[in-house]
């Protein structure tokens, strides 16, 4: 599931936060309209944050462009439907993140993952591989990346297929348990 979902360079964006100025949503909102040729639809899931002015300039900027909708929150057992309709997750943080669960759940589903190069972000996301890395803060770069995966679609199959091999030889149950035995 995930790889190979981008028919005619149509792209499906996915993005799982809290919609909070620390967890970047703005710089994901103005990317499409940084390329207004790219054929997408960008659907942010999360809860809103802990500034309700925030959150409503964020809804502002999001309903000028008719690609972007905020979807609110999702129980998490709805995890694979959600991720099931997309191309791509996009992580656009501009706080140092630990371990999102969203980017190893995108890669056991074969999803390619573009996040800001901050953090722990550029260890799970290995650029050019599993995913691309952004600038943090930067919209522009950020449209760039989504930008490259649309029209490069046979490099969006390989970073998909990455992705998913990340996911078996580190992520998965079986390397979970395998890890647990060798500690005792």
């Amino acid at each position: 599931a995930g790889r190979g979902r981008l028919p005619a360079g149509k792209l499906e964006i996915v993005s799982i936060g809290t919609l909070a100025d620390f967890k970047g949503p703005h710089d994901l909102v103005e990317a499409p309209a940084r390329v207004p040729d790219l054929d997408c639809r960008l659907l942010l899931y999360g809860r809103d944050g802990p500034d309700p002015a925030y959150t409503g300039r964020l809804r502002q900027l999001a309903a000028r462009d008719a690609r972007v909708a905020l979807t609110g929150t999702f129980p998490p057992e709805r995890m694979g439907d959600v991720l099931a309709t997309a191309s791509v997750l996009a992580h656009p943080s501009i706080w140092y993140e630990n371990f999102p669960m969203s980017i190893t759940e995108a890669f056991g589903r074969g999803l390619p993952v573009i996040a800001s190069r901050i953090g722990a972000l550029p260890e799970l996301v290995e650029d050019g591989v599993t995913g691309l890395l952004f600038e943090p803060s930067s919209a522009d770069d950020l449209a760039a990346k989504l930008s490259q995966v649309a029209v490069d679609s046979p490099r969006f199959d390989i970073l998909g297929e990455s992705a998913r091999k990340a996911f078996v030889t580190r992520y998965s149950g079986e390397r979970a348990y395998e890890l647990l035995l060798n500690a005792y």
